[in-house]
């Protein structure tokens, strides 16, 4: 290690900002936050808020799962299983599909969704298939995977895809071509010890500022994906309320751990989102300027909850649902100043 530089933030928890070597190419930044209180205060960003109401009387929209957009089109995959083409511009009918079943272009439970130019592609847990689709819905293929997975990515001509049978394959995520033969292994896990220490939280994939990203919510570290490595980018040390690696958890208190849920590159910005004590907390660190801010966002000045989930070019998504419960909801987006 070396360049440590202590950097204090005021009103906010004192953390250190470690700049190390992964390899010749690419840096990994190491974010101290070991020090974080147990009642951490509200910190201040600078959010912008845009409210674009998803009403639609020809069409319902149960609480979102996932989404991505696609020309004039969102994608959404709701709570039912029901997936949506939700138009963004003139000329373009809004479509529904929930097409359950084991048949072709069925599915049993679905649970992401990604795309490319003219493809979405469908994750369906249940059968650990992924399902193609052409924008109007109608089914093109369906690729078996040879592994459980809940998030998937699109990285040109393979698929990322995380893992959830650790048993047969100590790897976070599988690199396979987009007819699902296994071609890599990435994000290797060097001792598997007591399996619970993988399920906790998820592994999630993000395609930010033309670059695929992934976190590993486990070892909150934020991997950068650049010719078929995964190179460390940024790494969250909680201290003690980090997961343990290979050890027996607490189940009694699994609220004690730090648990990485989301992270955002936008501009000069990192936001890492995670979940510790029962709060939404969040980490905001200035890649300019080395800035970092830690804990609770409540609200935007607007009034609007914070909780982003997804990214679309240098916005980040959240979902608000309507109040009265009988019309469909509305997507906000953010963008940090």
């Amino acid at each position: 290690m070396k360049n440590i530089i202590l950097i204090i933030v005021s009103a906010f928890p004192i953390v250190m900002q470690t700049s190390c070597k992964e390899s010749v190419r690419n840096s990994c930044i190491q974010i101290d936050l070991s020090s974080v209180p147990m009642d951490p205060s509200e910190i201040d960003l600078d959010i912008l808020t845009r409210e674009v109401s998803l009403d639609n009387d020809s069409i319902i929209i149960g609480n979102i799962v996932d989404l991505v957009a696609m020309d004039s089109v969102w994608f959404i995959l709701d709570e039912n299983g029901s997936i949506i083409r939700y138009p963004l511009a003139d000329g373009i009918s809004p479509k529904r599909i929930n097409s359950r079943g084991h048949g072709f272009g069925e599915y049993i439970a679905p649970v992401a969704l990604t795309s490319d130019k003219d493809t979405l592609y469908v994750l369906d847990m249940g059968t650990a298939s992924i399902l193609k689709y052409d924008t109007d819905l109608k089914p093109l293929e369906n690729v078996q995977l040879d592994h459980p997975a809940q998030n998937i990515l699109i990285c040109g001509d393979n698929i990322l895809s995380d893992n959830l049978d650790l048993k047969s394959n100590s790897n976070m995520v599988i690199m396979s071509d987009k007819k699902g033969n296994h071609i890599d292994n990435l994000i290797p896990i060097a001792d598997i010890g007591e399996l619970d220490s993988y399920r906790v939280g998820n592994t999630f994939m993000q395609r930010m500022q033309d670059n695929v990203f992934v976190l590993d919510s486990k070892g909150n570290t934020l991997y950068r994906y650049e010719d078929g490595v995964m190179h460390p980018a940024y790494r969250y040390d909680f201290g003690k309320r980090m997961i343990p690696e290979g050890k027996p958890l607490d189940v009694s208190n699994l609220s004690q751990y730090a648990v990485s849920t989301h992270c955002f590159i936008s501009g000069d910005m990192v936001l890492l989102s995670y979940l510790l004590d029962n709060q939404r907390q969040y980490c905001y660190y200035d890649v300019k300027t080395g800035q970092i801010k830690n804990g609770t966002v409540n609200a935007t000045s607007e009034g609007f909850p914070f909780f982003p989930r997804w990214q679309h070019g240098n916005e980040l998504i959240g979902y608000l649902e309507s109040e009265s419960g009988e019309k469909n909801g509305s997507l906000l987006f953010y963008t940090l100043k």
